[in-house]
């Protein structure tokens, strides 16, 4: 017998073995699976109502909340592909995806329908646009539940007149997409990473195993939904029936608060999030009795590689469990795990920075130019390529791109790395122009096309310097055409106009010339090595 991947599974099982236990707490809100499982139905049927069929697109931009985690389901019931886009991203960029993806139906939340708005003229195929709003959001000017902006439909309204019942479900094969996930590459355009069913039900089923998820762990929503899908814990989760805590965003104090009135033991994050947990002044710790913690969450981060000192003073200082793992969106995005085993003692902080080993069902290898393994010395560098079942469909209506990153059978993932006889991985470099700052991935080639907009700007490299809250930054090097003296505010401004102010350069350095080969292609390795000469790695 052969049934479907089909993560539609997961709700259902949850919703039928845990319909009294607690789904998602959002603020005020708490859910129960049964009355979770309802307000997908609800949507499902609304959206279904809408003239939305099996591979249409509907959008999403909002930060997390329990209406993105309806959002995931109330498409896959339908055979619909959910597309969610970074809330903070510029309208222009939102307007590119928006119209790349083919989106019928936005998605939105409150705070973010106003810049929205502004994109309506260029985007006909757009026929319905859904804010999503609890009652007591509001701005603190007096606007609440009953403020719906012109033109928006309320989420909440919307659903309330839609059936319980389960929707009619189109026969749906584990190869069909189930989102288009927008990542930035090495051109200045993002490409939407096509993840199947099978792929996210795999996957899902990987961070279940290696992040040893149980029916009764209570997750913290510090990673953002966007993220290839919250790195499939809305899958893996709700499939164990565990309970998904919202965070809207990021604040120390609050993180905390959660995790003790919650009882939370399990979060995933980039490394700039778990700094901010580490560095807040009064975190549970010997001698601070201001929250009294009686859990030990398991954090599993991801996005950059972390330094040591990090797992070890998450482990040391306060009592937690510290999972990393590397992949990307391409990959659902769970590739390697990195835990204490028979090969890493669980004080060996510096082994367990590092990517890791393969994950269950994933083969990974380093090749060289000619696709042949390097040596597993810890030394000798190739390109970290993969083969596994959780490897994406292909990038949306881009097959050149599709064919350049999959190869002979191997998915080239543009990272550099070394690896040893316990076949570890250790990733050192990027061979793709990528940057990643606090785990967004950012296109070093995009701000380089905005820096050039910029009539002061005769030649331009972006590369990613150290940081120590973000892991890299982008920096800009600028060569200035004659007569020209603006300063590095003037430049960083003109970006931030331009662009979401995640991506812009944190700083800017003026410089005479840019060094290239003998045929003019720069040479941002040696641009990159001023910058990180003395650390192990060359990337954040």
């Amino acid at each position: 017998m052969q049934v479907p991947l089909l993560v539609n599974d997961f709700l259902h099982r949850a919703v039928r073995l845990y319909p009294d236990k607690i789904a998602v707490v959002d603020g005020e809100q708490r859910y129960s699976y049964d009355a979770f499982g309802q307000r997908v139905n609800r949507l499902a049927n609304a959206l279904a109502q809408l003239g939305i069929r099996k591979g249409d697109r509907v959008g999403i931009v909002s930060p997390n909340s329990h209406f993105f985690l309806e959002s995931f389901y109330g498409t896959s019931l339908l055979g619909a592909i959910l597309v969610p886009i970074n809330y903070r991203l510029k309208p222009a960029e939102h307007e590119y995806i928006l119209e790349h993806a083919g989106v019928q139906v936005l998605l939105a939340d409150w705070e973010h329908t106003g810049e929205l708005d502004a994109l309506r003229p260029q985007l006909p195929g757009v026929t319905h646009w859904i804010a999503a709003r609890d009652e007591g959001d509001g701005d603190g000017k007096g606007e609440g539940k009953d403020h719906t902006p012109d033109g928006w439909q309320d989420w909440n309204e919307l659903i309330q007149q839609a059936s319980t019942a389960a929707p009619d479900t189109p026969e749906i094969d584990e190869n069909d997409a189930v989102s288009i996930n927008y990542t930035s590459g090495t051109t200045a355009r993002p490409k939407g990473v096509m993840l199947t069913h099978r792929n996210c039900y795999l996957n899902a089923y990987n961070m279940i195993a290696h992040a040893s998820l149980r029916h009764d762990d209570v997750e913290l929503w510090t990673l953002p939904m966007f993220h290839c899908n919250g790195w499939g814990g809305v899958y893996a989760l709700t499939a164990m029936g565990g309970t998904h805590v919202v965070l809207r965003a990021i604040d120390g104090r609050r993180i905390f608060e959660l995790i003790e009135r919650e009882r939370v033991t399990f979060a995933c994050m980039a490394p700039a999030v778990l700094r901010t947990i580490l560095d807040f002044p009064n975190k549970n710790s010997s001698g601070n009795e201001e929250f009294r913690i009686e859990t030990r969450p398991r954090f599993m981060v991801a996005g950059a590689p972390p330094p040591a000192a990090f797992i070890e003073r998450l482990e040391q200082e306060l009592g937690f469990e510290f999972i990393q793992i590397y992949g990307l969106t391409e990959t659902a995005p769970i590739l390697t795990v990195s835990q204490p085993d028979h090969y890493t003692d669980v004080e060996d902080w510096n082994r367990r920075s590092h990517a890791g080993v393969a994950a269950i069902g994933v083969e990974v290898r380093v090749l060289d130019d000619s696709d042949q393994p390097v040596p597993k010395d810890g030394e000798s560098v190739g390109e970290i390529c993969a083969r596994s079942n959780v490897i994406f469909a292909g990038y949306w209506e881009q097959p050149e791109q599709t064919e350049a990153a999959i190869r002979n059978g191997w998915f080239h993932t543009g990272d550099l790395a070394v690896w040893d006889e316990t076949q570890s991985i250790h990733i050192v470099d990027r061979k793709k122009d990528v940057i990643i700052s606090g785990g967004e991935n950012v296109s070093s080639s995009e701000i380089e096309d905005v820096l050039y907009q910029h009539p002061a700007v005769l030649e331009c490299a972006v590369i990613g310097v150290p940081s120590e809250k973000w892991g890299e930054t982008p920096k800009a090097l600028v060569v200035l055409r004659s007569g020209n003296v603006p300063g590095q505010d003037e430049i960083i401004a003109h970006c931030r106009e331009r662009m979401a102010h995640f991506k812009c350069p944190s700083s800017v350095e003026f410089v005479d010339s840019l060094p290239r080969t003998a045929t003019g292609k720069l040479q941002k390795f040696r641009l990159r090595d001023k910058y990180w000469k003395g650390s192990e790695r060359k990337i954040g």
